[in-house]
């Protein structure tokens, strides 16, 4: 594979993994959890609600920030699984989700989970729907992160093109008469 179709290799695969990341995500504090405090060999747990444009069947990065010996527990819509810092999972979301976080601290020390903690949606299943703003502001990201990246890549290799390597040059006869 020569540089050229490396090149352009490497820029289609740019503008896939672009357009295919949904950048929804939600931290502890935007969903109401905030940052959470429990004290040593206590129990606790919060609900909140959020709400989603994107519906129906997705995959969750659920990333926990958090300091202390915690035992937790996440539920979102029914769906309950157990975390210490990231977790991959399934559920279905609606318009109105709910979560609830259900946390021992095992040691004498004050426990936090952070309120930078945060739920991230990393892929979208076959029988979800986004809402007509979201796929525009989602396309509008898209497009302008393209627009700053594509001009520089395509100046490179032009310039690449139009040099001439020395050996190419062939040595001219100059009469001078």
């Amino acid at each position: 594979m020569n540089n050229m179709s490396r090149e352009v290799f490497i820029l289609i695969l740019l503008i896939i993994s672009l357009s295919s990341n949904s950048n929804v995500s939600w931290s502890f504090t935007e969903i109401g959890l905030g940052e959470i405090r429990i004290g040593g060999l206590e129990h606790i747990e919060k609900n909140a609600s959020f709400s989603s444009q994107i519906t129906g069947q997705v995959t969750l990065n659920v990333t926990l920030y958090k300091k202390g010996s915690l035992t937790i527990k996440i539920t979102i819509n029914n769906i309950t699984f157990s975390i210490s810092k990231t977790k991959i999972v399934s559920v279905t979301l609606n318009s109105m989700n709910t979560i609830k976080i259900d946390i021992v601290n095992t040691f004498f020390d004050e426990g936090i989970v952070y309120g930078n903690s945060t739920i991230a949606i990393v892929s979208v299943g076959s029988g979800s729907s986004m809402s007509e703003s979201e796929s525009i502001t989602q396309w509008s990201r898209t497009l302008f992160v393209l627009s700053i990246v594509i001009p520089p890549i395509i100046l490179i290799l032009y310039s690449r093109k139009a040099e001439i390597p020395e050996e190419d040059l062939k040595e001219a006869l100059v009469i001078e008469g």
